[in-house]
């Protein structure tokens, strides 16, 4: 009887250490088991939620979510690359916002005229060319004697909005004097408003205005 008893108790014993060692199994693998359940988009998906962009971007099989996962990366030129992949008026759109991003402001004005071209009265391209237009012009000026900016723009206050994740209302972020470049004006854009790109872009083109503003005025530094 006794026998009967402890022989149960060990093989009670036994399963219990295999569920354990599954589960210890589970844990230690961080849950990747669970990947066998998911088709490659739904994987990068709950990449993208967890903020890992850039296996995110290696994990979609369809260039579109592809280039907004390197968008989100930071990586503006594959973003670009694979938005040049997706034939319609939006990944154009999408590709000169990602080419804007990565200074190349000629290729970006085409991608925007592709867009117009491809959906007449969608204002959203119109606008954003002509931040590309206004950007190439300050650093690629014409034989008029002007002077461009040498990449250098130096704003009195440019405005960030970002929604914080713990919020429902919109807060406002300001970076104040000196002088900063456009690739430091990006990292700021990815600290605070990544889940915002255009936010970037109006900011951008609120600058160029005020400075295009104040240089026909023959004053500098003033806000309108």
């Amino acid at each position: 009887m006794t026998s009967r008893f402890q022989q149960r108790a060990i093989a009670a014993a036994g399963g219990l250490g295999v569920i354990l060692g599954i589960a210890w199994a589970w844990s230690a693998a961080g849950g990747r088991f669970a990947n066998l359940w998911r088709t490659p988009a739904q994987q990068g998906d709950r990449l993208m939620a967890r903020r890992q962009f850039a296996e995110a971007a290696k994990t979609y099989p369809d260039p579109r979510h592809r280039a907004d996962a390197l968008y989100r990366s930071g990586d503006f030129k594959q973003a670009a690359a694979e938005y040049g992949r997706v034939a319609t008026p939006e990944g154009s759109f999408n590709r000169g916002n990602a080419l804007v991003m990565a200074g190349q402001y000629a290729e970006a004005i085409a991608s925007y005229d592709l867009a117009i071209r491809g959906r007449p009265g969608w204002n959203d391209p119109v606008r954003n060319r002509a931040i590309a237009q206004v950007r190439l012009q300050r650093i690629h000026p014409p034989n008029d004697g002007s002077e461009g900016t040498g990449g250098q723009i130096k704003p009195d206050e440019i405005a960030f909005d970002r929604k914080p994740a713990d919020s429902r209302s919109r807060e406002t972020e300001t970076v104040t004097g000196g002088t900063m470049s456009d690739a430091e004006i990006q990292a700021v854009w990815l600290r605070r408003v990544q889940t915002k790109p255009a936010d970037f872009l109006r900011a951008k083109f609120a600058y160029q205005q005020s400075r295009t503003s104040d240089s026909g005025n023959g004053r500098q530094g003033d806000r309108p």
